[in-house]
């Protein structure tokens, strides 16, 4: 369970426009002219401008450059200060004026391309965007943030491989800032089958040499990357701390599904009814908590909880449908349970559980043959399943 972060129009572009707001954390967070020809040139009447800028003068900022460009209108760096201000304003039109003259005077202005992409992206011109961060990355190889932004599209466009290349580009060289973009790169690495690096991209983060807490998005992405890993415990104490710093009940779900998985049962279902606290249609916790209730045999109030999963999960979930026969089946309502184990199937035959529990439900009823089937089914699937060893005593009982 991954969640994206940063991803909206013209939100992002004055997110990745804004030079330093006190407590911003934009998705793109390094100094906008860090590796702008603006600063290799050292000029004076540049360099106060921005100084406005970072100071959030923004009108004082506009006039001043407005003065400049019309005594230097060959000034390509004149023109992209003119274009980011304008921006910042929210003035698009004209911004993309200036930079555009920005980038006629000067075609290796790749800082200048990269904020038109950024106007594009703004504007929900995604192939545009992408051929301006193309542009940028190809006159100059080593800007960041045309890189990222790549990253971001190609990410939405499914292309993995290629993200993860883009996005490790844009933070090549850089300090462990870059949270937003780092947050997204571990994702992808977790997708990837990366976890392992995951949690090395993140671990300044996890463990800041300031001291301060590490943030939920830090928190949660590294739990999903610890669970990938197989490392219960790590990813159980990660996920304490992120259910301490959230009211979110997936935070909270996730939680009690590590403490279930990790043997301490009698917190996690503390856990789950907490989760049904602050939503009480959260279905996964609802199912969750469901069959935690019918293992330790009291499949009556697992009842209740199954039955609200089924109803709120919709018609294409299986985990819902499968605990739903299998507490119906504990009852003894062998027709329904067949019936919602049937259902259950139909959308994945190659769950275990289904099977098994199908099978269990046939065998009650008297249907023989089609109950070897399923038992069979399910130990090809997973010899190593929950209830592998009843599977296998009741076809030699068959």
């Amino acid at each position: 369970m991954v969640f994206p972060i940063f991803r909206s129009g013209l939100t992002w572009l004055v997110l990745s426009l804004a030079i330093s707001v006190a407590d911003a954390a934009p998705l793109f967070d390094d100094p906008l002219f860090e590796s702008s020809s603006v600063q290799q040139q050292s000029d004076a009447e540049l360099a106060a401008v921005l100084r406005q800028v970072n100071a959030q003068q923004i009108n004082e900022a506009e006039a001043a450059i407005r003065a400049i460009v019309e005594r230097r209108p060959q000034s390509a760096p004149a023109h992209e200060i003119l274009g980011t201000v304008l921006a910042l304003q929210g003035n698009l039109p004209e911004a993309v004026l200036a930079l555009e003259k920005a980038v006629e005077l000067s075609p290796e202005q790749a800082t200048a391309l990269t904020k038109l992409g950024d106007i594009a992206l703004a504007l929900g011109d995604g192939a545009l965007a992408k051929n301006y961060f193309n542009q940028a990355v190809a006159v100059q190889p080593d800007e960041r943030r045309a890189h990222q932004r790549l990253g971001l599209l190609l990410e939405r466009e499914g292309e993995l491989k290629t993200a993860i290349t883009h996005y490790e580009k844009g933070i090549q060289g850089t300090s462990p800032a870059y949270l937003g973009i780092k947050l997204n790169l571990a994702e992808l690495y977790i997708r990837d089958g990366r976890a392992a690096d995951a949690i090395e991209l993140l671990t300044p983060f996890l463990e800041p040499d300031n001291g301060a807490a590490p943030t939920p998005a830090v928190l949660r992405t590294a739990t999903v990357a610890l669970i990938r890993l197989d490392q219960k415990d790590r990813a159980t104490a990660l996920a304490q701390k992120l259910a301490e710093q959230s009211s979110a009940a997936q935070d909270h779900f996730l939680l009690a599904s590590l403490l279930e998985q990790t043997g301490d049962v009698r917190r996690a279902e503390t856990t789950y009814r907490h989760v049904l606290t602050l939503d009480a249609g959260f279905w996964p916790a609802l199912n969750n908590l469901a069959a935690l209730l019918i293992r330790k045999g009291n499949a009556s109030q697992g009842l209740d909880y199954a039955r609200k999963a089924y109803e709120l999960s919709g018609e294409s979930a299986v985990q819902p449908a499968h605990t739903y026969g299998w507490a119906l089946l504990e009852k003894g309502d062998l027709g329904d349970a067949v019936k919602v184990l049937e259902a259950a199937k139909s959308r994945q035959a190659d769950h275990a559980l289904t099977r098994y529990h199908l099978g269990v439900a046939y065998q009650k009823t008297g249907a023989s043959a089609a109950a070897k089937d399923e038992l069979q089914a399910a130990l090809e699937l997973n010899d190593q399943f929950e209830f592998a060893a009843d599977a296998r005593q009741r076809l030699q009982s068959l």
